[in-house]
């Protein structure tokens, strides 16, 4: 009984391990986009909110001006990462809830009340 239980409790987490990788690739491939200034800036993130690109459109750029630019690619580098970090928590929220807790306490309890 004991042996059984372990070996339930070590196959869930040697799964819930692969789980975790596969989210973690997920994420890695997620890309999230936001454009800024009428699509004068865009901004590429991954699911871990890594900036991957920044697209700048030459007309935004005037040397008398540089702040503007630096404005513009603020606000869309925050976005980016606003928005990729949403992506994530919805990302995650969904594989949460496939994660069977009340299955590996079951079989915890049970691998402990099982006599040694």
């Amino acid at each position: 009984m004991f042996n059984s239980g372990l070996g339930a409790i070590l196959k869930q987490v040697k799964s819930l391990q692969d789980n975790i990788e596969k989210v973690k690739q997920e994420l890695e491939e997620l890309r999230v986009s936001v454009d800024v200034g009428a699509g004068m800036i865009k901004v590429i993130a991954n699911g871990h909110g890594s900036i991957l690109s920044i697209k700048i459109d030459p007309q935004c750029i005037d040397k008398r001006d540089t702040g503007m630019l630096e404005s513009m690619l603020v606000s869309a580098i925050n976005e980016a990462k606003r928005k990729a970090e949403k992506k994530a928590q919805e990302h995650l929220k969904k594989f949460s809830s496939k994660i069977p807790i009340s299955q590996i306490l079951n079989d915890i309890a049970k691998s402990e009340e099982a006599p040694e």
